[in-house]
C-alpha cells in the first residue's frame, strides 16, 4: 500500500512509435506536470510480461498512481496486486474492480458501418486488431450494424491483424486485387495508415475505385489527398479524464471505482461513394 506521496505517476503505453499513443501520453504528461507531478513513461511493446514488469517497477518505486494502456486481458495479474491506484485507458479488463477510461467503441463502429451500408456498400473490408477488447467491441458493432440492416457481413472480408502497418497493407492489397470489396473500414490508426499507403502506391482513385473510412484523425491521416471520412477519438479528453481519476484516486484510494465512456465522432469527408445513386 502507498504510505507516502512521491509526486510521481507512472504511465505504461504499448508503443512509442504509434502516433495515437504518442499524442495521448504527451497530453497526459502535460496535465500531470501542471498539477506538480513528475511523469515516468514506459513501453510494453504489446507484450503482457513486459507490461507486468513495468507495473511492478512503478509499484516498487512507490509511484502515487499508474496510468496504463493495457495489452490483452490480464485479469489474474491485476487481481493479484495490492495496489488500487491504477487507471486503465483505452482497453477494458474483465473481472477487476479498477478505474477505466474508454470510448464508445461498439456504438461508433456500428454507426460507421451503418453509414457505409446506407451508401450501398455491403462488401466492406472490416479491419480489426488481434487480442484487443477494444477491437472486439468494434468488430461487434460492425457485425451488429449488418444484422440490424437485415444483412450479413462477408466473413472473407473480415481481417484480423497485429499492430503492424505492413500487415495491414498486405491483407488489404490481397482483397482489393480480388475485387471483392467496394469499401474499407479501417478500425484503428495502424490499419488506416496501411490502407492509405496501399491506395497511394496503387494510384487508386478514392472513392471511385474504393471507398475508405478510417480511425483517428491525426498526423499522417491528414496527408491523404482526399478529405478522409474518419472516426475521431477524443484524445485530449481521454488524457484529462485519466489524470482527473488518477488525482482523485491518490487523494482518496478507497473511493468507489468508475468506468467512464467517452463519445467518438464520425467526421464525414469525401472518401465514401454513394452506390445508391441512379437506382
Amino acid at each position: 500500500m502507498i504510505t507516502k506521496k512521491t509526486n510521481c505517476v507512472g504511465v505504461v503505453i504499448p508503443e512509442f512509435g504509434n502516433a495515437f499513443y504518442g499524442i495521448l501520453v504527451t497530453a497526459i504528461s502535460k496535465c500531470l506536470r501542471s498539477n506538480n507531478y513528475e511523469v515516468i513513461v514506459k513501453e510494453s511493446n504489446y507484450d503482457e510480461k513486459i507490461e507486468q514488469l513495468c507495473i511492478k517497477w512503478f509499484i516498487e518505486r512507490k509511484c502515487d498512481a499508474i496510468i496504463c494502456l493495457p495489452t490483452g486481458n490480464q485479469t489474474q495479474f491485476y487481481k493479484s496486486l495490492d495496489y488500487s491506484n491504477i487507471i486503465f485507458v483505452d482497453n477494458f479488463i474483465k473481472g477487476i474492480d479498477r478505474d477505466f477510461v474508454l470510448v464508445d467503441n461498439y456504438e461508433i463502429s456500428k454507426k460507421g458501418t451503418k453509414f457505409l451500408l446506407g451508401n450501398g456498400h455491403t462488401n466492406i473490408v472490416g479491419m480489426f486488431i488481434n487480442n484487443s477488447y477494444t477491437s472486439l467491441e468494434r468488430k461487434r458493432g460492425f457485425i451488429d450494424a449488418y444484422k440490424e440492416s437485415n444483412l450479413l457481413p462477408n466473413d472473407d472480408l473480415i481481417i484480423h491483424i497485429d499492430e503492424n502497418v505492413d500487415e495491414a497493407y498486405e491483407k488489404v492489397d490481397n482483397l482489393i486485387n480480388q475485387k471483392k470489396a467496394t469499401a474499407i473500414f479501417a478500425t484503428s490508426y495502424i490499419s488506416t495508415l496501411g490502407s492509405i499507403f496501399l491506395i497511394n502506391e496503387k494510384n487508386l482513385n478514392v472513392p471511385e475505385d474504393i471507398s475508405i473510412m478510417g480511425f483517428d484523425n491525426i498526423m499522417l491521416t491528414n496527408l491523404f489527398k482526399t478529405k478522409l471520412t474518419i472516426i475521431n477519438q477524443p484524445i485530449q479528453e481521454l488524457a484529462l479524464t485519466a489524470v482527473d481519476l488518477a488525482l482523485k484516486r491518490i487523494n482518496n484510494p478507497e473511493k468507489e471505482h468508475q468506468t467512464i465512456i467517452l463519445k467518438c465522432t464520425l467526421m464525414e469527408g469525401n472518401t465514401i461513394s454513394n452506390l445508391n445513386k441512379g437506382e
